[in-house]
């Protein structure tokens, strides 16, 4: 499959929209006849009415010089209308296509990328593209050309002389400006790094207030940002100046300059009756047309080199690889849940050292099937394997005996319920948290939530399950945030089970009421608890046990204590009894 591009994308838009750009054209076209027409008007005025002291022609050209500009006014404001539409259904079409490709990218592009940066681009960085570039700059290119056209044409039926002095100022102001495209260049990019480095700090800062004040950062987060507004400060200056040296200074200069020449030249030309004071008149009303079609085309130049820097960054996201798409529906028949295997899995996460080596093991259907082992042996990365989150390097998982790899990941998804360790819940209200992403009866949520002991807490608060949340869940504590991460995977009815460290943060009266929850929520569904606390999983069927990641031992509970090996050395650290 082609890899889609920020190019790609802008050109199909403007072919959709086609017809709208004829009808710019059209009233482009219209425009640009009135305002050749507007000097030749006054040149009539100047050479001919007043000398003849005709008061009822002066009355005409008076009234068409009045109403010309308005006409040429409204048909401006439509061409404009259409022009920004253009301009903002870009941005909207990069925006739609760039965040439809990250939510389906892999998950080691994206947690390998700052946040802010994408956040940066889908929202300034599209609308930088689209709206600015495209609509202030690209569209209007076509009707500076045509303007251009038109006015030197006209000029040149005044006077050829004059025009080619009028026409000197492009290739000085073009390589001037030439000359500094590379360090636009290097200062666009360093413009757009400080902008996503700013993006980034609000983004992490906020996110992670409580630890910037838990740790007393407030004022060292302070110093940081005051850092970045310098910076900016910094860049900002630099940019605006480069833009007026580019765009502003070299015109001023040249266009003042070579208006001069014409003026002098055109006085002599008048002198010897060569050249009418009409045809001066049109011919410096002309300049200004001229001069602002060079300024225009010299803009989109330098927003040219500039826009490049964007659409290499858009491109970039748009170069990750997604997550494997297509695949055949996971059917599952059985009341007790399916069966899994891996076979000989190995995996790492691409620094070097393997997350798992050789893993071999199968989870009977209906069993609850327990994984525990030291911190970083691999444990979470058996979930994530079993969700398709990541493929493995090497070996297979297969659910009921057919490879995952084969299967669509949104069905794969769709019969597994995941209570992960790192809890994630919008800022909306319990009930949205908890029915995400669908639509659910309220009994089911309340029969749900009574069963991992949440109800007594949401009929407390003052909203109940219309409370809100907080960023991240930061207005629960951390076994409320546990509780409801449970209640949300037992309510899509999974036939697979996923828990990981799911009591954690439960003091013990409340994880044994949730584990009563778990027993219940088990029955007729195959459940694997990946857990740090051995309480978890004691009265598990059976039990995976990982040492940097390999399989050190694999058995029942008791069978396992009976080894004295790694699980026994576990359970004795933490001093367990097991629960009858």
């Amino acid at each position: 499959m082609t890899q889609e591009t920020a190019k790609n994308i802008i050109v199909g838009e403007l072919r959709k929209r086609i017809s709208v750009i004829i009808s710019m054209v059209f009233f482009l076209i219209l425009t640009i006849l009135i305002s050749v027409t507007l000097p030749l008007l006054f040149k009539r005025l100047v050479d001919v009415t007043i000398p003849a002291r005709d008061m009822s022609e002066a009355g005409l050209l008076l009234v068409a010089l009045i109403t010309i500009p308005l006409v040429s006014a409204a048909l401006n404001a439509l061409y404009d209308y259409r022009r920004e539409i253009i301009g903002e259904a870009i941005s909207q079409a990069l925006r739609q296509k760039l965040f439809k490709h990250l939510v389906n990218a892999k998950l080691r592009d994206l947690e390998l990328t700052d946040t802010g940066h994408i956040i940066h681009h889908i929202t300034r960085g599209c609308g930088r593209v689209g709206d600015l570039y495209i609509g202030e700059d690209l569209l209007p290119l076509m009707s500076n050309a045509l303007m251009f056209t038109g006015v030197l044409v006209a000029m040149t039926l005044i006077n050829w002389g004059l025009t080619l002095i009028t026409l000197l100022a492009f290739p000085i102001t073009y390589l001037f400006s030439k000359r500094l495209q590379n360090y636009v260049r290097t200062l666009q990019e360093e413009f757009l790094q400080v902008l996503e480095s700013g993006s980034s700090t609000l983004q992490q800062v906020f996110s992670g207030i409580r630890t910037v004040r838990a740790f007393n950062g407030v004022a060292h987060e302070k110093a940081r940002f005051d850092s970045w507004i310098r910076q900016h400060s910094d860049i900002q200056a630099k940019t605006i100046t480069l833009h007026n040296v580019i765009l502003i200074l070299p015109t001023h200069i040249v266009d003042r300059v070579l208006m001069g020449v014409v003026f002098g030249v055109g006085a002599f030309e008048i002198i010897n009756d060569r050249l009418t004071i009409g045809d001066l008149i049109a011919f410096m009303m002309y300049t200004p047309y001229i001069y602002g079609a060079l300024r225009a085309m010299l803009q989109a130049q330098v927003t040219t080199t500039e826009m490049k820097v964007a659409i290499e960054g858009l491109d970039k996201f748009l170069g990750y690889e997604m997550e494997r798409q297509g695949g055949r529906d996971l059917t599952i028949s059985q009341e007790a849940g399916p069966s899994i295997q891996f076979e000989d899995v190995s995996f790492d996460y691409g620094r070097g050292d393997f997350a798992l080596r050789d893993v071999s093991f199968s989870v009977r259907p209906g069993e609850f099937f327990g994984i525990v082992g030291i911190s970083g042996g691999g444990k979470t990365t058996i979930l994530d394997l079993l969700m398709g989150f990541y493929a493995p390097q090497s070996g297979r998982i297969l659910i009921n005996g057919v490879d995952i790899q084969e299967l669509s990941l949104k069905s794969l998804r769709r019969h597994i319920g995941l209570a992960p360790q790192d809890i994630f819940l919008w800022n909306k209200s319990i009930y949205e948290n908890l029915a995400y992403p669908d639509t659910i009866a309220a009994e089911a949520i309340a029969e749900a939530a009574a069963g991992t002991n949440l109800q007594p807490f949401i009929e407390a608060l003052p909203e109940k399950y219309q409370t809100v949340v907080g960023e991240r869940g930061l207005a629960l504590s951390g076994g409320e945030r546990q509780r409801v991460a449970i209640c949300r995977a037992i309510l899509k009815q999974p036939a697979i089970l996923l828990l990981d460290e799911a009591t954690s943060e439960l003091d013990a009266l409340t994880e044994a009421k949730v584990q009563e929850a778990i027993d219940h929520a088990k029955r007729g569904r195959t459940t694997i608890a990946v857990a740090h606390r051995l309480a978890t999983v004691i009265n598990a069927d059976r039990i995976l046990v990982l040492d940097d990641g390999r399989v050190a031992e694999l058995g029942a509970p008791e069978e396992l204590i009976a080894r004295r090996g790694l699980f026994y050395r576990l359970y004795e650290a933490q001093k367990l009894e097991r629960v009858t």
